[in-house]
């Protein structure tokens, strides 16, 4: 029974770590477009933005 109860929970961990988190692709690109939309309504347009790793402004370029 325990020999058992070892496989079936090697079993698992094997399954767990064959799929990785992935993230959602679309919510991101709303979230961006959000961020993006609200910084145009705050500052006007004419902005570029380059985005980091965790999907956050990481240099914002354009008017002074």
């Amino acid at each position: 029974m325990q020999k058992k109860f070892k496989f079936i929970l090697f079993l698992v961990g094997i399954i767990a770590l064959s799929y990785p988190q992935q993230k959602d692709s679309d919510n991101t690109q709303d979230i961006k477009q959000s961020i993006i939309n609200e910084f145009n309504v705050l500052y006007g347009a004419g902005w570029y933005f380059t985005w980091n790793l965790n999907n956050t402004p990481h240099r914002i370029i354009g008017k002074s």
